[in-house]
């Protein structure tokens, strides 16, 4: 063990990681930036597709890695499904008060495959459980992922469609591996290989180039190459960064940001979506303007981050931050 990897292990009980949590405050920020298009600058998915200049770069390969870093951060030591069960509260409290906000039908959050944008606290919390019972039945840990992926893959085939959307199986489907993936890194010490910088240029470089391959043809499979090489690469990417970026107001707003990425996730749709009311979706198209949106949306994205932590705070002030499972 390095002297490097000695001091991190040291303090990792009492004191957060100040890389983990710039990756998940960044990852969280590309998640808004992907979203953005889709509830304020366009009109729904299939527009934004066409005409975003983030989205379809954005969405190959950020929720996978939101979902590497949720699976970095698992203390299999300490885990424990039952705590991870407080996740639902947040799922179930701002899923239906969005809902009935801004959508239109209980019965649509539920049967829908994702839930109004909430699907992946639904899904974190099987992973935990998945784990679990992995870790309690004594099997090899990555044989045990195996099977679960096993598992998943036979009840998204033979489950009815209804079934399917109610339990998200194709969104665990194919977040399960990445889950895993956070697992490996963190137990393969990844960070502290002194191949690291070669690791990391190595995962920019098959990016790039699947990236560009999949924009050409479409290759089945090529995915799990871009999404996985970028996750892998940003995490080393960032433990590196962290040592040389010294400046306190960036570490501070990383920080800030990386602690509050669950009430985050969870505010920002209500955020978005009433901004969404008061923005005209056509303009930019019909003002041929869409390029206005590579200032846009970064600098918005910050700002519905912040809005939603001060939202944070004031449910914190009056108490009403149980609503977050914590």
């Amino acid at each position: 063990m390095t002297a490097e990897k000695e001091k991190t292990e040291a303090i990792i009980g009492n004191k957060r990681l100040l890389y983990i949590d710039a990756l998940r405050g960044f990852a969280i920020l590309l998640v808004i930036i992907g979203h953005i298009p889709q509830y304020i600058l366009y009109n729904g998915y299939e527009e934004a597709m066409k005409y975003s200049p983030y989205l379809p770069f954005v969405s190959s390969f950020h929720i996978p890695l939101f979902m590497m870093v949720s699976g970095y951060v698992v203390n299999l030591n300490k885990l424990k499904a039952i705590n991870k069960l407080k996740l639902l509260i947040p799922f179930f409290v701002f899923g239906i008060l969005h809902t009935f906000t801004f959508e239109s039908s209980i019965l649509g959050f539920f049967l829908s495959p994702y839930k109004y944008g909430y699907w992946y606290l639904l899904v974190l919390v099987f992973f935990f459980f998945l784990l679990y019972l992995v870790k309690i039945s004594k099997i090899n840990l990555y044989v045990g992922m195996i099977v679960v992926q096993i598992i998943l893959s036979l009840c998204a085939h033979y489950l009815s469609p209804t079934l399917n959307n109610l339990l998200c199986l194709n969104p665990c489907l194919g977040l399960w591996p990445y889950f895993c993936l956070g697992i490996i890194l963190r137990h393969s010490d990844i960070v502290y290989s002194k191949y690291r910088k070669a690791l990391c240029a190595a995962g920019v470089c098959l990016f790039i180039i699947g990236y560009y391959i999949e924009h050409q043809q479409h290759i089945p499979g090529l995915h799990w190459i871009i999404s996985g090489s970028a996750s892998i690469a940003l995490l080393l990417a960032f433990f590196y960064l962290e040592q040389f970026v010294q400046n306190e107001r960036i570490r501070k707003v990383a920080n800030t940001i990386g602690i509050h990425t669950l009430q985050i996730y969870t505010l920002h749709y209500f955020v978005m979506s009433t901004i969404g009311l008061l923005w005209n979706a056509d303009i930019l198209i019909n003002k041929h303007l869409t390029w206005v949106e590579w200032v846009i949306s970064p600098v918005l994205a910050l700002m519905i981050a912040y809005i939603c932590i001060y939202l944070t705070r004031i449910l914190k002030f009056i108490r009403l931050d149980f609503v977050f499972g914590r």
